[in-house]
């Protein structure tokens, strides 16, 4: 009894209050006390979390907590057999509340039900889209990377208990490799026609798509969000790459030509043209790990070094037999 008087207190309530009371003090005091709040101040921030934690706690044991002793048996067996139930409820809170723009309520809410169900996909997956949304990215990406790691872990517990033979079957050594450990989380829908190359930068944060419907697309990697479309080649695009530092990126495309997009001011030159550049599809590019130079492979059987800042034709290397698809530049730059 003096451990629910103790929670009660926590939460401003005296012994008893209503499940509504309970429900109201434990509302406005995640609004105070949430770490969100200090930002700026690291003692107050720790202070917080643990206020923060306490208040969760109490509200966890006092939402359904019936103070009858006659029923305490059938309370504590229920509140044990709805557990599952109450973080779906938890969840499906907090979508309302996503739906309404109650952002930090949303994540309470999301938070809860991860702290009853700590393998609950769809609470880290939604939760991470609210942290992106609020420009939480470190917080997102933890999110979406643990919801990543439970569907796999679930996959391949599925996968193992799939491929365990029945009393009848025979053992045979190749079965486990029969299915795949990888898995599809989400398609993405955005070019009219197919998909020839991607491109994911180097800090993890974007990805680049091109398409034979002459368009770049650029991603969000942590939320799967198209950013923006690139528009500007005449036919279709089947190489890109992304500069180190994230602000460029290069294209090459079945229109003879190569374009640097910036990816900041969203400017745009193209190298090669009537009288200059590649005479065929430009079909590879890459990017040199500091930035200064671009590498393109083509149909006319040449590869060129051009200078990223300038778009200058430094050099062109003959001597190939036949079209060049594929190129790389080694992590010194210098071959």
């Amino acid at each position: 009894m003096s451990d629910y008087v103790c929670y009660y207190k926590i939460l401003g309530l005296k012994f008893n209050s209503s499940s509504e009371e309970v429900k109201k003090a434990y509302r406005n005091l995640v609004k105070i006390w949430h770490p969100d709040r200090f930002p700026n101040n690291s003692v107050e921030q720790k202070q917080a979390a643990e206020k923060f934690k306490k208040i969760i706690e109490a509200y966890e044991v006092l939402k359904d907590y019936q103070p009858q002793t006659q029923e305490k048996k059938s309370t504590a067996a229920s509140t044990i057999a709805t557990k599952p139930d109450r973080s779906q409820t938890h969840y499906q809170e907090g979508i309302d509340y996503a739906e309404k723009k109650l952002y930090q309520e949303a994540i309470e809410e999301f938070s809860l039900a991860i702290r009853l169900d700590p393998n609950y996909i769809e609470a880290y997956q939604y939760r991470g889209f609210i942290f992106s949304k609020l420009g939480y990215e470190n917080r997102a990406e933890a999110d979406l990377k643990k919801a990543s790691e439970l569907k796999l872990k679930k996959q391949y517990k599925e996968e193992f208990i799939a491929e365990q033979p029945t009393k009848t079957e025979t053992y045979s050594p190749t079965s486990s490799f029969s299915q795949s450990p990888w898995q599809c989380t989400r398609t993405l829908i955005a070019h009219t026609h197919s998909v020839n190359a991607i491109a994911i930068s180097k800090d993890g944060k974007l990805f680049a798509s091109a398409s034979r419907d002459r368009t770049i697309k650029l991603w969000q990697l942590s939320t799967e969000q198209a950013l923006f479309t690139l528009k500007g080649h005449s036919d279709s695009i089947p190489c890109i790459a992304i500069s180190s530092d994230s602000n460029y990126l290069v294209s090459g495309s079945n229109d003879k030509t190569l374009k640097i997009w910036n990816l900041k001011t969203k400017n745009v030159r193209t190298l090669g043209g009537w009288f200059s550049g590649h005479t065929d599809e430009v079909l590879a590019v890459a990017i040199s790990p500091d930035g200064q130079y671009i590498v393109s492979g083509s149909a006319d059987k040449t590869l060129k070094i051009w200078e990223l800042s300038t778009g200058k034709e430094l050099n062109t290397l003959t001597g190939y037999s036949a079209q060049i698809s594929s190129v790389a530049i080694s992590p010194n730059g210098k071959k």
